[in-house]
C-alpha cells in the first residue's frame, strides 16, 4: 500500500506503462498469498482482488501527484487471473511437495 499511495514516489524507470508490470506482479503475489492464507473460492478471491484494485485507484484519485487509471486496474486483475488460470496448479503441487497441513493423514 505504501508504494500505491507514496505521491513522492519515483523509481527513476522512464519506460512508458512499465507500472502496469508492477500492477501485475503485485496481484499475482497477492492473489497466491490470499489463495494460500484463505480457504475461499477461487471466485472470492478474484472479487477481492478486483474490489481492492479498484478502491486503491478511487483513493489515488483523491491523492496529490498521483491519478487513477483503469489500464491498473486492467493490469491488476490481469495479475489475478493469471495466477489462479496459469500459476495457482503449479503452485499446489510445489506447495504440496514442502507442506503439509497439521490435519492432513
Amino acid at each position: 500500500m505504501y508504494l500505491f499511495f507514496n505521491p513522492h514516489l519515483d523509481t527513476g524507470i522512464k519506460i512508458p506503462h512499465i507500472d502496469k508490470v508492477g500492477h501485475f506482479i503485485a496481484f499475482s503475489g497477492l492473489s497466491f498469498l490470499f489463495d494460500f492464507a484463505f480457504t475461499l473460492a477461487k471466485i472470492w478471491g478474484i472479487g477481492a482482488a478486483l474490489v481492492y484494485g479498484i478502491l486503491v485507484e478511487l483513493i489515488q484519485s483523491t491523492l496529490p501527484n498521483r491519478q487513477a487509471s483503469l489500464a491498473d486496474v486492467v493490469a491488476d486483475m490481469s495479475g489475478c487471473l493469471v495466477y489462479y488460470f496459469v500459476f495457482k496448479p503449479y503452485a499446489e503441487k510445489l506447495v504440496s511437495k514442502f507442506w503439509k497441513p497439521a490435519n492432513a493423514k
